[in-house]
């Protein structure tokens, strides 16, 4: 992220600041409280097994600068930094990603299917580099976390972003298509991955086709 203060991020997310300098700079995004740098915006993920808002002082007494929450009103005892209300983490952090995608002035490509995503992403990553300054997802960061984390990632030299985009259940593709809002889409093989979410290959090939979902007319 560049020239983000924690304000621009409450106003991306329709948040409310609720301790700390709405001018806090922040530069990077990090679901890891482990792993956190000075300028860090923690991101408290809900999980099935664990709610990462337990760790939003943690994540600041290693050296957080600000955090999103949906279950404070208050700061807690112990936080040091900027505390952002808003409603829901994930649907906040994908608003972020889509504030900081639509700043960008490149092309963006959007990789999906159920087979060959790293492959093919690879492949089109190396194929444009031969002209152009390319970006493109690291590892599997291919989620609707994921994702909106990787786009705050694309540095200011990048003239073009390759991403991967995946899904495992119904609504994700939209969701993370509308984050993204890629300019050219590539679909690879449909196979049986996420079937027990999706009941059938004609589903997901159907929910995979929601990448056109962020894509503008034109």
């Amino acid at each position: 992220m560049r020239n983000v203060t924690a304000k621009d991020v409450a106003e991306a997310c329709g948040g409310k600041i609720i301790s700390g300098n709405p001018d806090t700079v922040l530069a990077h995004i990090s679901i890891d409280s482990r792993k956190m740098q000075g300028d860090d915006l923690f991101v408290p993920i809900i999980g099935e097994k664990n709610d990462a808002h337990r760790f939003i002082v943690s994540a600041m007494e290693n050296g957080a600068a600000a955090s999103l929450t949906s279950e404070h009103d208050t700061a807690p005892e112990g936080c040091t930094g900027t505390l952002i209300r808003v409603e829901d983490t994930v649907r906040a952090l994908q608003a972020l990603g889509h504030m900081l995608r639509e700043r960008l002035q490149i092309p963006v490509v959007g990789i999906t299917g159920s087979v060959g995503k790293t492959s093919t992403r690879e492949m089109t990553a190396c194929a444009i580099a031969s002209k152009y300054n390319t970006f493109r997802t690291p590892a599997n960061h291919n989620s609707q976390v994921g994702v909106p984390i990787t786009i705050s990632e694309i540095p200011a030299e990048a003239e073009v972003a390759v991403l991967e985009l995946g899904m495992s259940e119904p609504g994700e593709m939209t969701a993370i298509a509308k984050t993204a809002e890629v300019d050219i889409a590539i679909m690879t093989n449909i196979g049986v991955a996420h079937i027990e979410n999706l009941g059938s290959r004609e589903n997901i090939l159907k929910e995979k086709l929601h990448i056109q979902d962020g894509m503008k007319e034109g």
